[in-house]
């Protein structure tokens, strides 16, 4: 499992880094030592999230998903990207989650529009290289991430980036240490870049209860770093 991490700026040398989110690590660490994967939330968490997949085109490990998904985060699931677009332009969402079976409906520039305003994107079956690819992001598979060999053909990979600071700071962001990094000259309060990716199997009912606290961990993050 990968982990997440995060770099500050400090003083007039700035620093551009990802930060360590140690809370993902942990809570997954406990879960997976458990065994079993419960919710430890009565209802679900203050986020929006939608599930974009297709009626005929879900496989029978993702039938229940729409549920499953609705009863851990609330999710709404829509069957076309306009629904998509409909459902953000109602309430900003915090997490997309694209099935691999409406893959080709997605509109690549407003999904990257979506991503590059800090929202999480998951995609079921689709493994992180393709992932990054669709996002024009190759700093999602630094670290061999994604290359895990996973115990059957459904998994998760879960990612969110988010680059802050004046527009001048963000150029040079993106010139220089895209992924983290030392960025000379970079001094607005703030400034840096913010990256999660999780990814693993997704099989099981418990599995999707694993992956509910996986990816509230990764909007709560990317919601603090909105607020800084």
């Amino acid at each position: 499992m990968n982990k997440n991490k995060r770099l500050p700026f400090f003083g007039g040398l700035a620093i551009c880094f990802i930060v360590g989110l140690t809370i993902l690590m942990l809570a997954w660490n406990d879960l997976a030592s458990a065994g079993r994967y419960s919710l430890p939330w009565n209802a679900p968490p203050n986020f929006r999230v939608v599930y974009l997949a297709t009626n005929n085109g879900l496989t029978k490990t993702r039938a229940k998903a729409p549920m499953l998904l609705k009863d851990a985060l609330g999710a709404e699931t829509v069957n076309t990207w306009r629904q998509v677009l409909g459902a953000d332009q109602a309430r900003q969402i915090d997490a997309l989650v694209i099935d691999k079976s409406a893959l080709s409906q997605v509109n690549k520039q407003e999904l990257k529009t979506l991503f590059g305003r800090g929202i999480v994107i998951t995609m079921f079956d689709v493994p992180a290289s393709n992932v990054a690819s669709l996002l024009e992001e190759p700093c999602l598979t630094e670290d061999n991430f994604g290359t895990e060999a996973y115990s059957g053909s459904s998994f998760f990979v879960s990612v969110s980036r988010l680059i802050q600071g004046t527009p001048e700071d963000i150029a040079r962001i993106r010139s220089t240490k895209p992924c983290g990094g030392f960025v000379e000259g970079v001094t607005s309060p703030g400034a840096g870049v913010t990256l999660t990716k999780q990814t693993d199997n997704l099989l099981t009912d418990n599995d999707y209860n694993a992956f509910a606290q996986v990816l509230t961990a990764q909007m709560q993050t990317m919601r603090n770093a909105k607020s800084r």
